[in-house]
C-alpha cells in the first residue's frame, strides 16, 4: 500500500478545496499554495486554536517544498480537467472547474471537512492580501517563532 500522507493525491485534494472556496477567482500557485500551507499550520500563524498537521518542530521551514508540491498538484488537477489555468498579466492563474466542484460537493471525510473550515477562515483572514503580502506575512511570522 502506498502512502497517501503529503502525497501529490493528497495535496491535489486540499488544492481543489481551496480553489473551491475561492469560488471562482483566479489566484496564482503560489498564493493558492501559500493558503494551504497556512490552512495547514493556521495556529501557527495565528488563525485558529490548532494546527491541522500538528505541531513539528520543522513546519516553519516547510513553505519551499509547499509551494513546489503545490504546483505539482496544480499540474496534475488541470491535466484531470479539476481546474483551469489561464495567462494574465500577474502569470499564470488558476480556478476550480464545474468538474472540480463535483468532486468537492461528494467529498464527506472528516478530515476534508475541517480543512474546508480552516481553509473558509483563512481566505477570509487574507481576502485582500496579494501574492507577495501572504509571502511576507509567512515569513514575519516564521523569522519571530525562529528566535
Amino acid at each position: 500500500m502506498s502512502n497517501l500522507f503529503n502525497s501529490i493525491y493528497e495535496i491535489s485534494l486540499r488544492i481543489l478545496i481551496q480553489l473551491f472556496v475561492l469560488d471562482g477567482k483566479e489566484k496564482t500557485a503560489d498564493y493558492i499554495s501559500s493558503l494551504d500551507y497556512l490552512s495547514l499550520y493556521s495556529k501557527t500563524f495565528k488563525i485558529e486554536d490548532s494546527d491541522l498537521h500538528g505541531e513539528n518542530p520543522y513546519r516553519l521551514g516547510e513553505l519551499a517544498t509547499r509551494l513546489k508540491s503545490g504546483r505539482q498538484a496544480l499540474k496534475a488537477l488541470v491535466s484531470k480537467g479539476f481546474a483551469s489555468v489561464s495567462g494574465t498579466n500577474q502569470g499564470f492563474v488558476f480556478k476550480i472547474t464545474d468538474r472540480g466542484k463535483d468532486v468537492i460537493e461528494e467529498l464527506k471525510l472528516d478530515y476534508a471537512m475541517n480543512y474546508m473550515n480552516i481553509a473558509i477562515d483563512v481566505q477570509d483572514y487574507f481576502s485582500e492580501y496579494s501574492d507577495t503580502e501572504v509571502l511576507n506575512y509567512i515569513n514575519g511570522i516564521s523569522r519571530k517563532r525562529r528566535i
